[in-house]
């Protein structure tokens, strides 16, 4: 049994899109877009040049040993394998995968826009130009949505404000710019058909928006929504929610003429399709 073969097992078991490996970093699985480390220390070169020599044919032995890019296909008691391996500057970088799994996303349509992992060539290297090890949709890249007002602020930030969710008023006079921001891509506020509905990421088990452990996290990480208030010199006043409902029913008493609203900022995903964006974070500051 090759040395690797526990990774290619954890692979398969964490049903992650790939296993990293690199010289001088720890292994880490791509979790669809997001990387998790699963060893605490790491190989160096002649080490992960040694692991992949177990698993590689005699022609990708013969890339391993002069040093050149080789791709090449294991077999172990967990599926079979596509390994690619190319040297970069900063070392070796080795993106193995469950072969056939880069496919592209079920339900994606002609249009929909995607977000793809991986490696550019080195320098005249090519072909491939791009050496991908993930396909990820919209809905699985984290996603960020900003809005800021002009230093007047605002009284009335919201054109609706409920338990279940909110939206912003994009005519607001005092409204200066809003953006979200999903992975390189920007999509101004105001490029829409209608400002997007935000929501709060549903809690475990009822799925009720906005109740406690919302999105899923144990109460040690919460809250998840706060109202910063920065207008006295020299203070600062943070409010702080575990909950959605809460959160909204607290923002009229606090957004007044004397603190108005200056800065929004929620973390969560975004659904084109629907013009949601659901919410595991907001922060508003006035």
């Amino acid at each position: 049994m090759a040395q690797l073969d526990r990774f290619l097992a954890a692979l398969v078991s964490h049903r992650a899109s790939a296993l990293m490996l690199g010289a001088d970093v720890p292994a880490q699985l791509d979790m669809h877009g997001t990387p998790r480390a699963i060893t605490k220390t790491a190989f160096n070169e002649a080490q992960l040049v040694g692991l992949l020599q177990e698993l590689a044919p005699g022609n990708a032995r013969m890339a391993l040993d002069s040093g050149a890019a080789t791709t090449f296909a294991y077999t172990s008691e967990d599926g079979v394998f596509d390994v690619q391996v190319t040297p970069r500057a900063e070392g070796l970088r080795v993106v193995v995968r469950v072969q056939g799994s880069l496919a592209v996303p079920a339900g994606t349509v002609a249009g929909a826009p995607l977000w793809i992992d991986g490696f550019s060539a080195p320098f005249g290297s090519a072909p491939p130009d791009f050496d991908a090890f993930a396909i990820n949709t919209e809905l699985s890249v984290p996603a960020s949505l900003q809005v800021d007002w002009t230093s007047a602020g605002t009284t009335a930030p919201f054109a609706t404000l409920a338990a279940t969710g909110l939206t912003i008023d994009l005519s607001n006079a005092n409204y200066s710019a809003g953006v979200i921001r999903i992975g390189s891509e920007s999509i101004d506020l105001k490029s829409l058909a209608a400002s997007p509905q935000i929501v709060p990421a549903p809690s475990p088990p009822t799925g009720t928006p906005g109740a406690a452990g919302s999105a899923g996290l144990a109460a040690v990480f919460l809250p998840l929504f706060a109202i910063g208030n920065l207008s006295a010199a020299g203070t600062t006043s943070i409010t702080v929610y575990n909950t959605f409902a809460t959160f909204v029913a607290q923002l009229p008493a606090s957004l007044v003429a004397a603190t108005p609203a200056l800065h929004f900022v929620a973390t969560g995903v975004y659904n084109g399709g629907s013009n949601t964006f659901t919410a595991s974070s907001i922060d508003v500051v006035n």
